[in-house]
């Protein structure tokens, strides 16, 4: 059985704000993610981390390249709208402002059932509500949760809330879009630990963009590194921190601050 869950085949991704203008955000890019795995990409704001996970959602139609997931070519034109519904509904995805990406006139149960009720209409409404009941509670969440609204939580629960609405579909991968960045330290433990425990117990497969490399290296397997569009390094996550081979990588890793999440005791 091929392990490879994702592959990303000499990516490009250019913008064009206006004739005299190309922006390259992302150049030539080539990765794969196995199954099972979480593979983490970092690199600073503008290096094209997070643009590259908008077009494997199909938010960015690509310059070039290719995208296969469970081979399936799903970048070429026309071809992702025709099985958008199947890749939707294995391709989720959590964001670093959990907040933005809910609906602030929904209770938390509407918002987790969501994803429910545009895929499983003839899904019963109470079977619905033990369903998200059950995932909210997976995402340590308290299920009086259910009838309250967004404003009502922390930073960290919108985290949980939304970990929460990307299970409901049971996703074979799971990209993480800077999901702890804007949490204080010891949030950002519960929320990678919470990942950890989903990727354990359940085989997720996960994509986890990021600019710490504290946080990447207590939650990756393998880690690759973007600078200006470009891959410019990719290792085993330990490999990486004690062998680093391109000068930037280098350079990132001089630069990590002392962080509490290195010594999870």
């Amino acid at each position: 059985m091929n392990d490879t869950l994702l592959e990303i085949r000499h990516l490009k991704q250019y913008f064009t704000p206006n004739p005299n203008i190309v922006i390259k955000a992302v150049d030539d890019v080539s990765f794969t993610v196995k199954r099972g795995e979480i593979l983490g990409l970092v690199g600073e704001s503008g290096s094209g981390k997070s643009t590259i996970s908008k077009c494997i959602m199909g938010i960015h139609r690509p310059t070039g390249g290719e995208i296969v997931f469970q081979s399936h070519t799903i970048s070429k034109r026309g071809v992702y709208r025709k099985i958008r519904a199947s890749v939707c509904r294995s391709i989720q995805m959590i964001f670093q402002d959990a907040f933005a990406s809910m609906n602030p006139r929904m209770t938390i149960g509407e918002i987790v059932a969501e994803p429910l009720r545009i895929y499983y209409p003839q899904m019963p409404s109470n079977e619905r509500k033990q369903r998200v009941h059950h995932l909210l509670k997976t995402a340590g969440m308290d299920s009086t949760c259910y009838d309250r609204y967004p404003h009502e939580f922390s930073g960290g629960q919108h985290q949980r809330i939304c970990i929460a609405r990307a299970l409901a579909l049971k996703p074979q991968l799971l990209i993480a879009d800077e999901p702890v960045a804007s949490l204080d330290v010891s949030m950002q433990a519960q929320i990678i630990n919470l990942l950890l425990q989903l990727q354990r117990e359940q085989g997720l497969t996960c994509l986890f963009i990021a600019h710490d490399l504290s946080v990447v290296r207590h939650i990756c397997d393998r880690i690759g590194v973007m600078k200006d569009g470009k891959l410019v390094e990719i290792a085993q996550t330990e490999k990486l921190f004690t062998n680093p081979q391109h000068p930037y990588t280098k350079a990132l890793l001089s630069a990590v601050p002392l962080s509490p999440l290195n010594n999870p005791e």
